[in-house]
């Protein structure tokens, strides 16, 4: 998608996207699972283009997908084959040396750095058009949870 382009989207009152044209690697979907201690909805904003990555004769389709969860925690992330996942998160855990995950980083810094890993993969992807996405999933849950 093209930073001067934004997708038009149209959603229901519990925040169900009901029309994804123009959506380009906006994926819209939405699950429910056990993380942080709790159960709660994950909202998948965005996927980059698919590669293949791993060692020689095992390799894999990986690819980053930037996500909010209901607790406000924005990441993006991709599996390593045979080693886990990489991650770029807002969720309040000490990083670790030893590891390339990173977090307690700002919105914006989730956002750039997917933007980023994207546009690696041969997809422009807007900054702007990412943050629109994700602060409405994070508005969505702060007006669910004052009422």
């Amino acid at each position: 998608m093209s930073s001067d382009s934004s997708p038009i989207l149209v959603a229901g009152d519990d925040g169900e996207i009901l029309d994804e044209s123009g959506r380009d690697g906006f994926a819209g979907g939405c699950v429910t699972c056990y993380q942080r201690g709790q159960e709660q909805a994950i909202w998948t904003v965005h996927k980059s283009p698919e590669w293949e990555a791993g060692p020689a004769g095992r390799k894999h389709t990986v690819r980053w997908t930037l996500q909010v969860a209901a607790d406000g925690v924005v990441s993006t992330s991709r599996t390593v084959p045979y080693d886990g996942q990489r991650s770029f998160s807002t969720e309040d855990r000490p990083n670790r040396t030893d590891k390339s995950s990173e977090y307690r980083l700002s919105v914006e810094e989730v956002l750039d750095r997917h933007a980023a890993l994207c546009s690696k993969r041969g997809m422009a992807v807007s900054v702007d058009t990412l943050r629109e996405c994700v602060q409405g999933i994070l508005e969505l849950y702060e007006s669910g949870n004052r009422e």
